[in-house]
């Protein structure tokens, strides 16, 4: 409720009218008014000074004002680190395999299509790549075959062929 409240009353603030305040939040002048009215009767001060068509911030609404800011934009900083997370915008994403062939491919493959995100990289043993899989250490883990584990989520990459060579005059 308060949150609601706050918004409008922050809205009215920094655009200096009830219309383009709720224009700006995409509701209605009478619903931030009415908010912005229930603030002031609930706390019984008054926020803003009216005369006619003008209104101004009193000294509470004011102080009001800045720590509103301070709170809303803490949440657009919240909601676009969730928004980058999501789309790969940001962050680090943690990967490790048991060879860097294919290690190396899918990173390769991935920081093309998503130039922003760390990536943190090392080659570990299967075991240790399983186990920081399974601590969330680690977010992906490129093994040489499919893990049957319940707990492990498997996609298909690709394969390989798989060349051995040595001198033919070695036995």
């Amino acid at each position: 409720m308060y949150h609601k409240w706050l918004r409008s009353f922050n809205a009215v603030a920094k655009k200096g009218l009830f219309a383009a305040a709720g224009r700006s939040l995409n509701i209605g002048q009478s619903t931030v008014t009415t908010q912005v009215k229930a603030l002031n009767e609930r706390f019984k001060v008054e926020l803003f000074h009216r005369k006619g068509h003008q209104i101004w911030l009193s000294d509470t609404g004011r102080a009001l004002y800045d720590i509103t800011q301070g709170i809303f934009a803490q949440e657009e900083e919240a909601i676009e680190l969730l928004r980058g997370s999501s789309e790969f915008e940001s962050g680090v994403l943690r990967l490790a395999g048991v060879g860097p062939f294919d290690l190396m491919e899918i990173v390769e493959t991935f920081s093309k299509r998503y130039p922003r995100p760390v990536l943190s990289i090392s080659v570990e043993k299967h075991n240790e790549t399983l186990a920081a899989l399974r601590d969330y250490s680690l977010d992906v883990g490129v093994f040489a075959h499919e893990i049957t584990e319940n707990d492990i989520h498997c996609v298909y990459y690709g394969s390989h062929e798989v060349v051995i060579m040595v001198p033919r005059d070695r036995p």
